[in-house]
């Protein structure tokens, strides 16, 4: 399925300081025409890194630098045109940073910052989606994003933040999904599938959250905010124009929200401790208001 031909115009950077920096190892990979790879694996205890980058196709561009990091690792995939991957890794140890682009203008950024032990990855599909990753000062956190959509734009960030997990899943065409997690143990999974013009925004902030979001068809817009610990939320929308709000404040509180139909709009606020509310609308122009 792949055409290779011969490497014309392309332009690789590798960039070692033996006396710096040991034992890191940089491969990479260019067949077409215009690519651009670029690592950077020096600095003083920086150490048994490997950057692996392969570029296909025309005009690609792979940047991945790696300071005061060891034990860490980059694969970076291009195949199509006129793609851009970044990663950085920093003042951390045994981080991976994964990236997998076929199309077109597609942007991948992974920011790894301090972080001990954890895992970021990027697959993207169709053409012009954007998806960045950016982890600080925590440990063990894992973020995933899958686009296989068209101008859709995903980010996950996960600061002081430990053994957290968030994925976002695109389909159909531009959307938006936001996942921030601060604290730890929280999981949060973001599916937006058929349709297009879905924005999905998930923030976490405590201890042990649990939050799902289901998205599918046009216009629709959920929120879910979480502080405190052990949260459970979950909405589910499919049809066009719905709004949902969760927030939740306090401990192990319950809120489930579920829309079909077209512009309905409901808003829970929980606050305190072990509520549990669940909302169903079916239809057009509902409208649901809880408060605990």
């Amino acid at each position: 399925m792949k055409t290779v031909t011969s490497i014309a115009a392309a332009i690789a950077f590798v960039v070692s300081g033996s006396a710096l920096a040991d034992n890191n190892i940089t491969y990479q990979n260019q067949n077409g025409m215009g690519n651009f790879g670029f690592v950077d694996q020096t600095g003083p205890h920086n150490y048994d890194n490997l950057v692996n980058q392969e570029q296909h196709g025309e005009y690609n561009t792979a940047v991945s630098l790696q300071a005061y990091e060891h034990h860490s690792t980059v694969l970076q995939y291009q195949d199509g045109h006129s793609n851009y991957a970044n990663a950085f890794q920093t003042d951390g140890s045994e981080n991976v940073a994964m990236s997998e682009q076929i199309g077109m203008n597609h942007s991948s950024l992974t920011l790894q910052l301090g972080e001990e032990g954890s895992f970021s990855f990027h697959a993207q599909e169709g053409k012009e989606n954007t998806a960045w990753t950016y982890q600080q000062s925590g440990n063990t956190n894992q973020a995933t994003i899958l686009q296989s959509s068209d101008y859709s734009k995903a980010t996950v960030t996960q600061v002081a933040s430990d053994n957290s997990e968030a994925m976002v899943s695109q389909d159909g065409e531009m959307n938006s999904g936001d996942i921030h997690q601060t604290g730890g143990f929280h999981r949060a999974h973001m599916i937006q599938g058929d349709g297009g013009n879905n924005d999905g925004d998930i923030r976490q902030h405590g201890f042990g959250h649990d939050a799902r979001m289901y998205q599918e068809g046009w216009y629709n817009e959920a929120d879910i905010s979480q502080a405190g610990s052990h949260h459970s939320a979950t909405t589910k929308q499919s049809g066009q124009g719905n709004d949902v709000y969760l927030g939740q404040v306090g401990n192990k509180h319950l809120a489930e929200a579920t829309q079909i139909g077209s512009h309905n709009y409901s808003l829970v606020s929980q606050v305190g401790h072990y509520g549990t509310a669940k909302v169903h609308q079916y239809g057009d122009s509902n409208q649901s208001y809880i408060s605990q």
